[in-house]
């Protein structure tokens, strides 16, 4: 489930409310707020104890999430998504994403 695409890629970081990526293979690390990967292959990053990201665009085979080697986090289906987090720490949900696998 893990992968960086090895082609072109844009870096988005940090805490805002609503962030949009670009048409390249983008890289995103957000701690909290609204995040969309919009086209091609997208790696999202968990950030711990900083909030909670929203993923709303996740494509399960095409995007991807970086940071589960976090110790003790784990991915837990809710009614929004999938979340991942360690404890009550929830780092971020992938909204509309049913299936665990």
């Amino acid at each position: 489930m893990i992968r960086i695409p090895q082609t072109s890629q844009s870096h988005f970081c940090g805490r805002s409310p609503d962030r949009r990526a670009g048409s390249e293979n983008d890289t995103l690390q957000f701690s909290a707020g609204t995040v969309w990967g919009d086209k091609s292959a997208d790696t999202f990053h968990a950030v711990a104890d900083s909030g909670v990201a929203v993923v709303k665009d996740y494509t399960a085979g095409k995007d991807f999430v970086q940071g589960i080697s976090i110790s003790g986090g784990s991915f837990t289906l809710t009614d929004q998504g999938l979340s991942y987090g360690v404890g009550n720490d929830q780092m971020l949900l992938l909204l509309t994403i049913n299936d665990a696998s």
